[in-house]
């Protein structure tokens, strides 16, 4: 979960934010989009998830986070004392509404009891694993390992198509790299040339995926209008003095203050998932 807007989008958007100090504007971009994200029951950032599903009698899975990016890994009975991991390419996806089911003609399928006639017998509750890569955004792959420091990335593209629509790599993209794993960071890009794009890194990295999001303009311009009905509100964000001491002002964001007008809830609604 992060931020859906940067705050020189959010001063576009609304003149009045020019004049607000720039930490009170970052406090309540992430506020606002942490509400956003509740009320709409979805994260959009693309992100990793490994999560664990029933059998589903209808022979279908449907994952908890969509669109989907890229299926990673398929595991089954992955609790029980023989895991068996199945290749992705056994499996038909459809990213937009999480849909994975056994490819026709492949000797496998989903199934709330046991299944003794195929090479995959599975049944019963936590029966499937499922790693995969979910939310707006795209994928890129680097090849290599990446030196920390500022380092040249060389990638496999640097335009393309995604599920949420066109993408370019710029400088000034935001990349998430290792997502799911104790090396996750988040990066700025600096400079594109070619295949390949220049940026600092905390860390070392193996070669693998690369992740930017592309937010919806509906969510961004909601996120922009809620953040400046937050700071134009006469008593808004509560400053108190740092350990009492006037060293500094921390601006606090209360629960009441973040209200969807109708206008907000509008631009959200065909963005919110209707499953709880």
């Amino acid at each position: 979960m992060g931020d859906l807007i940067t705050t020189g989008y959010a001063q576009n958007i609304s003149s009045a934010l020019a004049a607000a100090p720039a930490s009170m504007v970052a406090a309540v971009i992430s506020a606002v989009s942490s509400r956003i994200i509740q009320y709409c029951r979805r994260d959009f950032l693309p992100n990793r998830y490994v999560e664990l599903y029933d059998a589903p009698r209808s022979g279908e899975l449907i994952l908890r986070q969509t669109p989907v990016l890229s299926l990673n890994a398929v595991t089954l009975m992955p609790t029980g004392p023989d895991p068996l991991s199945i290749s992705v390419t056994e499996f038909d996806l459809r990213p937009v509404v999480g849909r994975v089911i056994f490819r026709p003609g492949m000797v496998g399928m989903f199934a709330p009891e046991p299944w003794l006639w195929g090479r995959w017998p599975m049944a019963g509750a936590d029966a499937i694993e499922v790693d995969y890569t979910a939310g707006f955004g795209f994928a890129m792959t680097a090849a290599e390992p990446i030196a920390a420091g500022a380092s040249a990335v060389a990638v496999d593209a640097t335009v393309g198509m995604s599920v949420s629509g066109p993408w370019q790599l710029a400088a000034g993209s935001t990349l998430l790299v290792d997502a799911g794993l104790s090396s996750q960071e988040t990066v700025v890009v600096t400079a594109v040339t070619g295949n390949s794009f220049t940026a600092t890194f905390a860390m070392a990295h193996a070669a693998g995926v690369l992740l930017g999001s592309l937010v919806p303009l509906d969510v961004q311009f909601a996120t922009a209008l809620m953040v400046a009905n937050v700071i134009n509100q006469a008593d808004l964000t509560k400053a108190r003095e740092s350990q009492g001491r006037t060293v500094g002002y921390e601006y606090v964001v209360r629960p009441g203050d973040l209200l969807l007008t109708p206008e907000v809830q509008n631009l959200l609604m065909p963005w919110r998932d209707p499953v709880v």
